[in-house]
C-alpha cells in the first residue's frame, strides 16, 4: 500500500516474499457476505506481479463492451498493461466467465489524491457481458450503497485471506467531511461508510460502489480509491463517477 494523503487500497506489486513481509495490516470487504446475485459487469484485474496465484490485484467494472474502469493506482506504475488480464462474468476470481487481455490503459493527468484515481482499460476483444450503467448524479447523503470485491477477508496479507468468491457489503454515503482526515476532495470524491468492522481494503481498489435505480437496475456511483484510517473502522474514499462521465465518454467516443 502506498501512503500519500491517504492509503490506497491496492497491493504493492513486488515479489511475493517482499509483499507478504511488508504488507500493512489491512482488511477487505471484511466480514462482507458472498455475493447474493450476479453482477455481470464486475471483473477482476489480474497482474502476473500479484502475490496471489489467481493474479487478482484490483476490481474493475465494465462500462462498454471493450472497456472497463478501475482505479488509476491499480495500473499506473504496475507494469505494462499488455501483461494484465480481466476476468468478467464470474463470481469466482479464478475460474468461469471470460478471461480477456488488456490492450491499453488511459487515465487523467491529475494526481490520484485530487479526485483523479480512475483509469479506463481497453480489452483486446469485446466481451459478451453487459456493461453497468453510469450514475449521472452522486448518491444522496446517507443513501444506501453496495460495494463489491475480492479483497482480503482478514487483517494480514496471507493466502488464507484471499477469497475466491465475490463479496458484497451494503453501506451508505457519508458527508464529505467524514473523510477529511483521509484528504477527500469535496465534490470530486465520495465518502463511503464502514459498517461495524466491515469495509473495503487491500485488493478491493478499483471495485464499484453501486446504487440501485428506481427501476431496480444497479448503476456505478463510485470507484474504490483509499482511506487514511483502518479499513472496516474508518470510511473509504471513492472516486465520484458522476463528475467523471465527460472524461469517460470522451475516451469511449474517441476509441
Amino acid at each position: 500500500m502506498t501512503f500519500l494523503k491517504r492509503g490506497v487500497l491496492g497491493v504493492a506489486l513486488a515479489s511475493t516474499a517482499a509483499v507478504l513481509a511488508s504488507a500493512p495490516q489491512a482488511q477487505a470487504i471484511i466480514n462482507g457476505q458472498k455475493a447474493t446475485e450476479g453482477y455481470p459487469f464486475m471483473g477482476s484485474l489480474q497482474n502476473p506481479m500479484s502475490p496471489r496465484p489467481d493474479g487478482h490485484v484490483c476490481g474493475v467494472a465494465l462500462v462498454h463492451k471493450e472497456w472497463v474502469v478501475t482505479a488509476k493506482h491499480c495500473v499506473d506504475g504496475r507494469g505494462a498493461p499488455g501483461t494484465m488480464k480481466v476476468r468478467l462474468g464470474s463470481s469466482r476470481v479464478d475460474e468461469g466467465g471470460e478471461l480477456i487481455g488488456v490492450e491499453r490503459a488511459l487515465w487523467p493527468s491529475g494526481h490520484i489524491t485530487e479526485g483523479d484515481d480512475i483509469a479506463l482499460l481497453k480489452l483486446k476483444r469485446p466481451t459478451v457481458a453487459q456493461p453497468v450503467r453510469l450514475a449521472e448524479s452522486p448518491p444522496k447523503l446517507f443513501a444506501s450503497v453496495r460495494i463489491l470485491g475480492w479483497g482480503l477477508t482478514g487483517q494480514e496479507m496471507i493466502p488464507a485471506n484471499w477469497p475466491k468468491d465475490l463479496r458484497e457489503l451494503d453501506t451508505k454515503r457519508l458527508d464529505d467531511k467524514s473523510c477529511d482526515d483521509s484528504g477527500i476532495n469535496h465534490g470530486k470524491e465520495l465518502c463511503i461508510a464502514a459498517v461495524n468492522g466491515r469495509g473495503a481494503a487491500n485488493m478491493d481498489s478499483g471495485g464499484p460502489a453501486l446504487v440501485k435505480r428506481a427501476d431496480g437496475i444497479w448503476s456505478l456511483a463510485g470507484i474504490t480509491s483509499g482511506s487514511g484510517g483502518t479499513p472496516g473502522t474508518h470510511p473509504t474514499i471513492y472516486t465520484n463517477v458522476a463528475v467523471k462521465i465527460p472524461w469517460i465518454k470522451s475516451v469511449l467516443q474517441g476509441s
